[in-house]
């Protein structure tokens, strides 16, 4: 497939307000997952997910054109958290490659919009 050359690059950002934290494993094989839903006032604006549970088919990419959903290897799921908690003004970004309408990269940035993670 060939870049079009009409597709700018373009970033999406969703901020959140809250997010909330979701730790379970699975059955047969105690493989265990982690998600963390992120909202605004208006409902969910995107999620991130972690573990052994999960096989991405990509690991970023936009929900009913009003989510962001990541997939992160689960060694950043520390530095995340920490992120979160110690971090005001985060938002979720995801950014599409030029001629390519699909986000190809995306984390969190700061309210200034510098890239956090």
């Amino acid at each position: 497939m060939q870049p079009d050359p009409e597709v700018a690059e373009r970033t999406v950002r969703r901020a959140f307000i809250r997010w909330e934290i979701t730790y379970a494993v699975t059955n047969p094989h105690g493989r265990w997952y982690c998600r963390i839903d992120f909202f605004d006032a208006g409902g969910k604006v995107g999620q991130m997910l972690f573990g052994s549970a999960i096989a991405p088919g990509s690991f970023v990419g936009e929900h009913n054109g009003e989510e962001i959903h990541m997939y992160f290897p689960e060694g950043h799921l520390p530095i995340i958290l920490e992120l979160l908690r110690d971090v005001e003004g985060l938002s979720l970004f995801g950014t599409t490659r030029l001629g390519v309408n699909k986000l190809a990269a995306g984390g969190l940035s700061n309210s200034q919009g510098a890239r956090v993670m």
